[in-house]
């Protein structure tokens, strides 16, 4: 049965409307309406219609307030609602600054200890030049120090030589 405003009575007396209908009682558009009968938000069906099938929608499933918008707690044309989601992301983007404020610290801090870091990593570096630099004199002072060595020996076997070469 078709009423004076595209109104219908389905199975029990459950009342249907188009999907325009159930938008403007709802307060929002047909676009947000269709969304909501795919997500299962209100309860509807296809039907065969005067030009084809068309989306029917229980009425009863309709809700009163309008729709609800994620995550924002308010309604379509709510304008306290507006204004909580507003001051929710007002709340949400000064803790982002604030976070944003923290890693800008952390990244100094982590600057300041790149360059500490860095400036370690050259003076090992001279040092590990320097012990090159000694361990060569080491090398040298001790060649020098066994041809001294053996000088020394030499010096010592030829004066025991003399020596006894004197006694006899």
């Amino acid at each position: 049965m078709a009423g004076a405003q595209g109104i219908r009575l389905i199975g029990e007396g459950q009342a249907t409307v188009g999907v325009k209908e159930a938008a403007a009682l709802a307060g929002c558009s047909v676009k947000r309406m269709r969304s909501a009968i795919r997500r299962g938000e209100v309860r509807g069906e296809k039907r065969p219609g005067k030009y084809g099938a068309e989306w029917r929608v229980e009425s009863s499933s309709i809700p009163e307030g309008g729709f609800t918008l994620a995550g924002a707690g308010h309604t379509q044309g709510d304008k306290p609602g507006v204004e909580q989601a507003l001051a929710v992301l007002r709340e949400e983007a000064r803790a982002a600054r604030q976070e944003y404020g923290a890693a800008m610290v952390a990244l100094g801090e982590a600057r300041g200890e790149l360059s500490a870091t860095k400036a370690i990593a050259a003076r090992a570096e001279s040092l590990e030049g320097e012990r090159r630099d000694l361990e060569g004199n080491v090398l040298a002072l001790r060649a020098s120090l066994k041809l001294r060595t053996w000088a020394a020996v030499l010096l010592l076997v030829g004066f025991v030589v003399a020596v006894g070469a004197a006694i006899r």
